[in-house]
């Protein structure tokens, strides 16, 4: 047999513990996207100049209103940790937020506005200057286009360098940004300019497809077909005739839901607009919110059973001799009381009860049960024959401060592991 250290043996439930946490909250976005993510190679052959960026949509990040502080720290966390260790496995060229990089974004005012940017910043953005990170606006960020404020639309174009309709060229491949919620058609001030820089767009693209740009200046030379990038998809009635994905579409319960156009995808006449007058290779989108499972709250179930095991073991075995500080039993008591309580030099522990002895518990704080045989860990309590009234007897227990300590602790990690679950739900 191994000799294990005494340390070792007596809290092997804490290092189990520290290496759960390390595995789930770090090494486990590592192993998962260094085995199963690789850029898609062309017949079996890659290109080492080919053109590789990131599309992410939807970060969504927790504002003051709507959103709890553990729960933010979480999804934040994740996103970070996932995102940094994409950046640093696959190294892409360039990285795209496709809208909604905030959740509270479209009624924030300045200073909070500036303060989730700041928050997406910090967590997205590049502090090397590679990849460049380009953003564009979803409708959490400016609103619905019925709720778009110019204030709102200036802070995040400034903020972000950004305007309605913009071209970004990475290795000759011209992407084109174009804001969603600016493509209603109604005549509206954004909608006119955002309708006036794809009418300009188009004539560049058309000179450069046709090598006549004498008299244009032209950003799209040599002519490649542009990818289109937006918050909202293209108009469709639903999601129902795309081409499934096999890692996804099968366990989205909401493929069959109409899309609403001009609120979960564009109208039918501005998707004709754009893909007559920019003619694109492809167009990449947002909103699309497909479910996903995970088993990492799996494994923090079973190590808070782990935990619970080991902290009665620890409190029983470790801390038995030191759990009374005072035991004192009362005068008056019956014969009852003599069987239901045996004075043993480990400590106390309940006998088992006949059945002609019903007994109830009452606890100072709340109520609890107690199984016969099992030590009751409570810092006061009172056990009382059912048959016998007023109580024949009582006995106060009161505990030391490290066994409050460990149940308190323990209590705490309850509580957030059962809220995590909670949160991972949904």
């Amino acid at each position: 047999m191994f000799n294990i250290p005494k340390t070792v043996a007596t809290y092997w439930p804490l290092f189990l513990t520290l290496n759960v946490v390390f595995f789930n909250e770090y090494l486990i976005y590592f192993a998962k996207i260094g085995f199963t993510c690789d850029w898609p190679c062309d017949e079996n052959s890659c290109i080492s100049n080919a053109l590789r960026v990131f599309l992410i949509a939807d970060t969504h990040l927790l504002g003051d209103l709507r959103g709890h502080w553990f729960d933010k720290l979480r999804r934040e966390w994740q996103m970070y940790r996932s995102y940094r260790s994409a950046l640093h496995l696959l190294s892409p060229d360039a990285v795209f937020f496709l809208g909604d990089l905030m959740d509270e974004g479209d009624h924030s005012d300045w200073t909070s506005f500036n303060k989730y940017a700041n928050r997406f910043d910090s967590l997205f953005g590049s502090s090397s200057g590679h990849p460049k990170v380009h953003v564009l606006a979803g409708n959490h960020d400016l609103g619905f286009h019925y709720a778009v404020s110019p204030f709102r639309v200036g802070w995040f174009n400034s903020r972000f360098n950004r305007s309605l309709v913009d071209v970004v060229t990475i290795k000759e491949q011209p992407f084109i940004l174009v804001t969603s919620m600016a493509l209603h058609g109604d005549g509206c001030r954004f909608c006119q300019e955002a309708e006036s820089q794809i009418s300009a767009i188009s004539k560049e693209l058309n000179c450069a497809k046709l090598g006549n740009c004498s008299n244009i200046t032209s950003r799209f030379e040599p002519y490649r077909k542009p990818i289109i990038l937006q918050h909202f998809p293209l108009y469709r009635p639903n999601d129902k005739e795309c081409l499934r994905d096999e890692d996804f579409d099968d366990k989205d319960p909401h493929r069959d839901e109409a899309y609403r156009p001009q609120w979960e995808a564009l109208s039918e006449e501005a998707t004709d607009m754009l893909l007559r007058k920019l003619d694109p290779r492809a167009v990449r989108v947002g909103v699309c919110h497909l479910p996903h499972e995970s088993t990492v709250i799996g494994l923090y179930w079973v190590l808070s059973i782990v935990l619970l095991i080991w902290v009665l073991r620890f409190v029983v075995i470790e801390l038995w001799s030191k759990m009374f500080r005072r035991f004192r039993r009362t005068s008056s008591h019956s014969h009852f009381l003599d069987k239901l309580l045996k004075s043993e030099r480990n400590g106390l522990k309940f006998s088992a009860l006949t059945a002609r002895f019903p007994t109830w518990i009452s606890c100072v704080g709340g109520p609890a049960s107690v199984l016969a045989g099992r030590p009751v860990f409570l810092s006061m309590f009172v056990v009382r024959s059912a048959s016998i009234h007023p109580p024949a007897g009582h006995l106060c227990l009161k505990f030391s401060r490290a066994l409050r300590v460990h149940t308190l602790v323990y209590l705490l990690l309850a509580r957030m592991l059962r809220f995590a679950a909670i949160q991972a739900l949904y």
